[in-house]
């Protein structure tokens, strides 16, 4: 099925003006972040510093397109951007690359990009504007991957605002301000934790400013425990909030507000890592629709609601930090790592000495892995069967082809024979007529007709070379010889047969009577 680098190249030479931003623009615009664009996107500058240019003072600082910003990376990195991507999905130097090749986003200004990596802090955080060709802004802030630090800093918003908060917040207010000075909006979007990022940097904003903010896009970002934040953004928000997830989704649903709209989005992967948004399904209209929520990732998210609704949230910190060193114990640094056989293991004995609620997540995740590691077997002996159907079927058809040629060759073999038979027999026809010719007409009428004539004087005779029957008139007088004689009264060839003869009296008279 088709995905962001295949949307791009449908409506990649469509104008914004021409049509107009969509979901599936604004998750090609969120995972834009998780590139590092350091050195080729202007930095985020301080407002007291004074603007060089007018474009400059247009714009609110220096900018340059995404096409120059992507080339010059693609250039400088020799086309292999695995050392500037900063998630684990499966964003590909083609996806980048079609990105700034196309005339919607080619164009696209950014500018303002700040990132900021502080492992003693375990802060991570990233944005960038995108200026649209309406000459409102589009906030991108970065999100976490399946990392275990990255799903631990989600969790991390149970119980606390985080410093990647704060620093989204004041990014969103900053950039709001920018944008209403120039009379424009502020539209902001972002992926797993950078769609929490987007949905709590718009609904902190302060209220007068609030105006200024568009649609706001939380693609299979966590929410906000209640205890942190009191107000949702969907309730600061209303219907500017947008909400997608995938059709399993885990960290989508944390701190879930059941009344919250939101889109259930089909995805190519397997569970937990239907959370890569390059596994969503997109047509030339935008998102596929998956309907609802899978009932195995209900039951995990089910888990995960009771383990922080029943922790107080004082007591919440120590129990992340519990559930994620038991995660941990494996030696694995992502989900996909920790499935392995003998990091099973390890977390399922760390498990055994930790609480009823950690245990009960464990176990679920595990449990889920199996399922999908069976199912990835059945997938495979399916394809296997399937294949080798497939190669019968070819097999079958080749000796079809086959046996269809050679019976063509046999058909046209017989029928040459048959053509050359019915040429020689028309020719003995052609001669035995042309012999006869000169008979009288009611002589060679049983002949030509394939029956008898009538019986008259004469001699009935079959030719043995030719088998035509013939009748011939005998010499003159009472009996004669039974020799048959043509019509001019000589005796005919010795090789004919005397059926009978007619005498003059009337009389027949059959050899061997």
């Amino acid at each position: 099925m088709a995905n962001m680098t295949d949307y791009l190249r449908w409506r990649g030479d469509l104008a914004m003006d021409e049509f107009p931003l969509n979901d599936a623009d604004a998750l090609v615009l969120s995972c834009l972040s998780y590139i590092d664009l350091t050195g080729f996107v202007p930095a985020e500058r301080a407002e007291d510093i004074p603007y060089t240019t007018l474009r400059e003072a247009l714009a609110g600082g220096p900018t340059v397109t995404v096409r120059d910003a992507v080339d010059g990376l693609l250039s400088h990195v020799g086309g292999d951007i695995s050392g500037r991507l900063r998630t684990l999905a499966s964003l590909d130097a083609d996806w980048l690359r079609a990105l700034g090749d196309s005339r919607r986003f080619g164009g696209l200004l950014l500018h303002d990009y700040r990132d900021v990596l502080d492992e003693s802090r375990a802060l991570q955080f990233a944005a960038l504007q995108i200026d649209l060709p309406d000459g409102d802004s589009f906030v991108s802030f970065r999100g976490t991957d399946l990392t275990i630090v990255g799903w631990r800093e989600d969790f991390m918003l149970s119980f606390t605002q985080t410093e990647s908060q704060t620093l989204a917040r004041e990014y969103m207010e900053r950039a709001v301000r920018r944008a209403s000075r120039r009379g424009h909006r502020v539209l902001v979007g972002g992926h797993s934790k950078g769609g929490n990022l987007a949905a709590f940097g718009a609904a902190s904003c302060p209220e007068p400013l609030r105006d200024r903010i568009g649609t706001v896009w939380s693609f299979d970002g966590p929410g906000m425990a209640h205890e942190v934040m009191p107000r949702s953004a969907y309730e600061v928000l209303g219907e500017r909030y947008r909400r997608f997830v995938p059709a399993y989704s885990v960290i989508g649903m944390l701190f879930d507000h059941p009344e919250e709209p939101r889109t259930y989005v089909r995805s190519t992967a397997d569970r937990i890592n239907q959370h890569d948004p390059m596994s969503w399904e997109l047509t030339p209209q935008g998102l596929v629709d998956a309907g609802e929520l899978q009932n195995d990732a209900r039951i995990i998210d089910d888990a995960i609601e009771r383990w922080y609704s029943d922790v107080p949230l004082d007591e919440r910190a120590v129990f992340v930090n519990e559930l994620f060193d038991v995660l941990g114990a494996g030696g694995a640094t992502s989900f996909d790592g920790m499935y392995d056989p003998a990091s099973v293991q390890k977390v399922l004995s760390a498990a055994a000495n930790a609480s009823d609620a950690s245990k009960d997540i464990v176990a679920k995740l595990v449990s889920s892995t199996v399922s999908t590691t069976v199912d990835a077997y059945r997938s495979a002996a399916s394809e296997a069967i399937d294949s080798a159907r497939s190669a019968a079927a070819s097999a079958l058809a080749t000796a079809g082809e086959s046996v269809a040629e050679q019976t063509a060759d046999l058909l046209k073999t017989v029928a040459g024979r048959m053509s050359r038979h019915a040429g020689e027999r028309a020719s003995r026809v052609e001669a035995d007529q042309a012999g006869e010719a000169d008979r009288p007409e009611g002589a060679l009428q049983g002949a030509r007709d394939g029956a008898l004539a009538p019986r008259g004087h004469g001699i009935l005779a079959r030719r043995e070379a030719t088998g035509r029957i013939v009748r011939v008139e005998p010499p003159e007088g009472d009996g004669g010889d039974d020799a048959p004689r043509n019509a001019e009264g000589s005796q005919e060839s010795e090789d004919s047969i005397v059926l009978e003869r007619v005498l003059p009296n009337g009389s027949v008279r059959r050899p061997f009577e």
